[in-house]
């Protein structure tokens, strides 16, 4: 064999055991169900395409997770402490990452949701309506909060409100979705720290309206999002209801 066919023979070798490795299962005992949280400093919030609203993570900071060291890491313990979440202690296989257990580092104790604009005649300009307008979202929170016993079965139980929402219709396909239990209230009924531990990929969650305006379809609406650490982000945008 030539030189130079040595050298494609063994670059091509060397390329494949790479490979390999990469698809190689691995395996770990973990100690949290959440493995990752995904710190963000800031909220938006956007009109979808099935028209409601949308609360996304904004201006990610970093990650923290079980693979991580030194401050990181103690971060992700206080996490992980703070959310009660210490008692998993299951050993799972994984790939190049575990494809579950991902979070927001975000807290959200409520929120204020008015509008500039008369909705109706319960609704003035300026009055609260939380009690026609729907969050929902998903999280592991009440599967880690019952000593990871609690799951949903999206299959048999697929809440109706989330059919309002593409986005979080294709959480179906989710992996672990069974240990990720629906958010379905309105705001109204929301309870202090109810919303955490939410997944970034299918965003912190989702307003529904319930009720359509009576008067002007064109509302300015200014979201008042209450954090756990006790500050509040604001943020206004316009909606244009059917």
């Amino acid at each position: 064999m030539k030189p130079k066919n040595i050298f494609a023979f063994f670059f091509i070798l060397m390329l494949l055991m790479q490979i390999q490795s990469c698809n190689k299962v691995q395996y770990h005992i973990f100690q949290s169900y959440i493995n990752t949280y995904m710190e963000h400093k800031d909220i938006g919030v956007y009109v979808t395409d099935s028209g409601n609203i949308q609360l996304r993570g904004e201006m990610r900071e970093k990650l923290y997770s079980w693979r991580s060291t030194g401050y990181d890491k103690e971060v992700f313990d206080s996490l992980c402490n703070a959310n009660n979440d210490i008692s998993y202690n299951k050993k799972r296989d994984f790939i190049a990452a575990p494809e579950w257990g991902l979070a927001s580092t975000l807290c959200i104790n409520g929120i204020d949701i008015i509008s500039n604009t008369d909705f109706d005649q319960n609704h003035l300009a300026g009055a609260s309506l939380n009690d026609i307008v729907m969050f929902i979202s998903v999280s592991p929170k009440r599967y880690i909060d019952s000593g990871y016993i609690d799951t949903h079965n999206w299959e048999t139980a697929f809440p109706n409100s989330f059919e309002k929402e593409q986005r979080l219709y294709r959480f179906k396909n989710y992996p672990d979705r069974s240990y990720y239990l629906p958010i379905e209230k309105l705001l109204s009924e929301m309870h202090q720290d109810e919303i955490k531990m939410t997944i970034p990929e299918y965003s912190l969650g989702y307003l529904i309206f319930q009720v359509e305006p009576t008067g002007a379809k064109e509302h300015e609406l200014t979201i008042t999002i209450s954090l756990c650490d006790g500050s509040n982000i604001e943020k206004t945008l316009v909606k244009v209801f059917d």
